[in-house]
């Protein structure tokens, strides 16, 4: 939407995305595309250098009452993200993904998937929400910033357990599961063992997208 200098040679680039659930993936290659285009026209680091050029993310809500302080709150916490390790701020945010995932703090909700032509329920697609009145509350900003805390995939894993332990029926269940945590190298040992602590559960009604 808008690309903006504000102060030191930090950079601001706010995006329009769709609310998909890969798009942490496209926010993610949009950053490597960037940064090959910095080093291609710009300047040329070596490869030893590549950290000197910090990039940090955080999603923003696509409806606010207060724009101006909602943009500038999200730059803010990007920052920190960009900065990772530096300060006080990153290492909290490290602690409250955590405290999350310890106490499974996060709500599991179900919206129906409709066969229009025989007006029937055919399945439910499942949606995570982060602990209320907070931060994380918003899907994309709890996984965006588990995902830079480097706990996406314990996070996204707990998610699938937690939705097979509620698994009621024969309805078929759709969960959202990002491609870093689907390519990840035990994700398939790690999802075989959970399902062997539900062996009522036919593995043909559970759909990962």
């Amino acid at each position: 939407m808008f690309l903006h200098q504000y102060w030191g040679d930090d950079t601001v680039l706010l995006l329009s995305l769709p609310q998909e659930s890969n798009v942490i993936h496209m926010i993610e290659k949009y950053i490597e595309n960037i940064k090959a285009n910095i080093n291609e026209h710009f300047f040329a680091y070596d490869k030893e250098d590549e950290e000197s050029f910090q990039t940090g993310y955080i999603v923003m809500d696509a409806y606010t009452d207060h724009p101006f302080q909602s943009i500038l709150i999200t730059y803010q916490k990007a920052l920190v993200m960009a900065k990772k390790g530096v300060g006080s701020k990153y290492n909290q945010m490290v602690h409250e993904i955590k405290e999350i995932i310890e106490k499974e703090n996060f709500s599991l909700y179900s919206q129906p998937i409709v066969n229009v032509h025989e007006l029937d329920v055919m399945a439910w697609e499942v949606l995570t929400r982060g602990p209320e009145h907070t931060v994380y509350e918003h899907p994309l900003q709890l996984f965006s910033m588990a995902r830079q805390t480097n706990m996406l995939y314990t996070l996204e894993l707990l998610v699938i357990k937690k939705n097979l332990q509620k698994m009621r029926g024969q309805d078929a269940i759709f969960i959202n599961v990002t491609p870093q945590t689907i390519a990840h190298k035990h994700f398939i040992d790690d999802v075989d063992e959970i399902l062997q602590n539900h062996v009522h559960i036919n593995p043909s009604q559970i759909f990962l997208k």
